[in-house]
């Protein structure tokens, strides 16, 4: 089923982001444009606004309002709303969990042409590429998780 509503949103311009702390106090730099994950629900995806918070860090771009990191958010929307839809934790998927994410992601129609998938196979190959990308992040906070790999949970 396609959803209209958004779940991700931008920092605003002139937001200035909590960088560090140190001994003169909190340092602050520019953090406009910053993508940001909500659940369908509204409430923040944590670890994905850590994983882009992570791409921030290492100075993935922002320009043209959001950059990379806006377009890693649009990639991993669909997993907030399938985990959200059907219930189920990043912390649970295994391999046949990942198999229907994809399968959803090819088979989804547009609401408005019900005889025309909403994504094509590039674009469903790009959002699967990004959500492995962010379930590898997962694994390098949570190292005993094993959830993605040739023994993990998840072997795609």
């Amino acid at each position: 089923m396609k959803h209209s509503t958004k779940l991700y949103c931008l920092t605003p311009q002139n937001f200035m982001f909590p960088w560090s702390l140190g001994r003169d106090g909190v340092k602050f730099v520019p953090g406009d444009n910053i993508a940001q994950l909500l659940w369908p629900d509204g409430s923040p995806c944590w670890l994905a606004n850590l994983y882009l918070l992570n791409g921030f860090k290492k100075g993935r771009s922002r320009r043209n309002q959001g950059g990379t990191l806006l377009t890693w958010a649009k990639n991993l929307s669909p997993l907030l709303r399938w985990c959200y839809d059907t219930e189920r934790d990043f912390f649970e998927l295994e391999d046949a969990d990942f198999v229907a994410f994809v399968s959803y992601l090819s088979e989804e129609k547009r609401l408005d042409k019900p005889d025309t998938k909403v994504r094509g196979v590039n674009q469903v190959r790009t959002i699967a590429s990004t959500v492995m990308s962010f379930f590898a992040y997962i694994d390098t906070l949570m190292p005993g998780l094993n959830l993605i790999g040739p023994q993990a949970c998840i072997k795609a």
